[in-house]
């Protein structure tokens, strides 16, 4: 790895140092350092590259969409093979499963399908007023 300035040293010490107590995703050394994700991503891509560290295992990160993190390692193995992707059908079983398994989302939800079954009903002194929704216009 080219190493261009003292600034680039010390953040690929950091990271270094932050590998030898535990394998790590991207997040949770941007969270023991304090450098940006993306710039952090950068510094482990080249140190992947260069062989000095390797993906030890893929986690699933929990915020947002559930996409699936490299976990580092440092050293010089073979990576970790990364999981297939979840079906669509997959994803949808394992949604309704979170929903089944929490009550109270359940009961939202089944309140939302009732919601969207409901037909708006005209106010009777507007349908005498203007006529039933939908008629022609004269």
């Amino acid at each position: 790895m080219n190493i261009k300035n003292s600034l680039t040293a010390y953040r690929i010490t950091q990271i270094t140092a932050a590998l030898t107590e535990r394998a790590q995703t991207v997040d949770d050394i941007a969270l023991e350092i304090g450098l940006c994700r993306a710039h952090l991503a950068r510094y482990l891509a080249e140190l992947h590259a260069a062989g000095a560290i390797y993906i030890a295992s893929w986690a699933v990160r929990q915020q947002g969409r559930a996409t699936r993190l490299p976990v580092y390692r440092l050293g010089a193995r073979p990576d970790a093979q990364r999981p297939a992707n979840l079906t669509q059908r997959e994803r949808q079983a394992a949604h309704k499963a979170r929903i089944y398994a929490d009550p109270e989302r359940h009961d939202r939800y089944k309140a939302l399908g009732r919601a969207r079954k409901l037909r708006v009903k005209r106010d009777p002194l507007v349908v005498a007023m203007f006529g039933a929704a939908g008629g022609a216009h004269a």
